[in-house]
């Protein structure tokens, strides 16, 4: 009698048909699993990819008025390996310009956009975009000759005394090509701050135009300012100033009406400080081949210190009587 062979207790647990070729179907087991992770990631699923900037440049003869680059957002769909680890800058352009034949002035630029446009790496589509469309703020540029201003620095004036009698710059016309919506307001264009601190006298100086605002082209970008420097003058009156009769020979002599005049000088404002009434002598001139009886004579003024102008004496002239 044959003897019969012991089945252990784990293997009476397995149903028969699992037992039979068992090792066989483990392997099975196996591979299935990996055909079934291998079909699972290349299953499509999509994603939405936020922040995606676009970069935009303004054709030529016209300028971009914002800042920055407008962002959009990317719905793309792919296997979930590669939209795990998708960033906005794995995206590049295509097509996406701004045509100046679609330009109205004083409007916005409208930019359509279109899935098209946007191109994600390999085994991944983008489905759509968001905004459909970009509102974009251009505008023509303008060339136009501007009349150049000397600009000077009031927080460095002149030294006391002296003013600024004439500026000349050279060239006195500039070319500039700016935004229209900017060339619209402009009338001239100005220098950087000349500062006078240190001047008694005519000089030149080079100054740089100020550019105000981006995008602005000026040629030349400086000129040549030319300054003018003058003492500044005062004027002042002094009164009741006895008049007297010079002469060349012994007339005795009557001032019938007027003995007095006013003078009005001119001069810096540190001398005319300093004059008094004993420093100005008015007169009238006797010469002599004046005869005898009244005669109507023009008065005259002699200051004794420099750098003063008569500007007037009144009356001009006087009554004298000749005997």
């Amino acid at each position: 009698m044959s003897e019969q062979k012991t089945v252990p207790v784990w293997k009476k647990m397995i149903p028969g048909f699992i037992r039979k070729d068992f090792v066989r179907k483990i392997i099975a087991l196996f591979l299935a699993s990996i055909i079934y992770v291998a079909v699972l990631d290349r299953l499509s699923t999509s994603r939405e990819i936020p922040g995606i900037h676009i970069p935009l440049k303004a054709p030529a003869g016209f300028v971009l008025i914002e800042k920055g680059s407008p962002a959009v957002r990317l719905s793309v769909t792919g296997s979930q390996s590669k939209l795990k680890e998708l960033k906005p800058e794995d995206f590049t352009f295509s097509e996406i310009e701004i045509k100046p034949e679609n330009y109205e002035e004083g409007k916005s630029y409208t930019l359509p956009l279109s899935p098209s446009n946007f191109h994600g790496p390999l085994g991944v589509t983008v489905v759509s975009v968001s905004p459909e469309s970009l509102q974009v703020h251009i505008d023509k540029l303008v060339t136009k000759d501007l009349k150049v201003k000397a600009e000077y620095d009031t927080t460095f004036p002149l030294p006391h005394g002296y003013v600024v009698k004439g500026t000349t710059v050279t060239p006195e016309l500039v070319r500039v090509t700016a935004p229209s919506m900017v060339m619209r307001n402009l009338e001239d264009i100005k220098t950087l701050p000349v500062e006078l601190n240190t001047m008694t006298q005519d000089f030149d100086i080079d100054k740089n135009i100020v550019v105000p605002y981006d995008g602005m082209k000026v040629s030349p970008q400086s000129v040549v300012v030319r300054t003018k420097i003058e003492r500044k003058f005062e004027e002042k009156t002094f009164s009741d100033l006895k008049i007297n009769i010079m002469q060349d020979s012994n007339w005795r002599f009557e001032l019938p009406s007027v003995e007095y005049a006013d003078v009005t000088l001119s001069a810096p404002l540190e001398i005319l400080q300093k004059l008094t009434s004993e420093n100005i002598k008015v007169y009238a001139f006797v010469g002599k081949n004046i005869k005898s009886g009244s005669h109507t004579l023009k008065l005259q003024c002699n200051v004794n210190t420099p750098g003063v102008t008569v500007l007037k004496i009144s009356p001009e002239t006087v009554k004298v009587t000749l005997k």
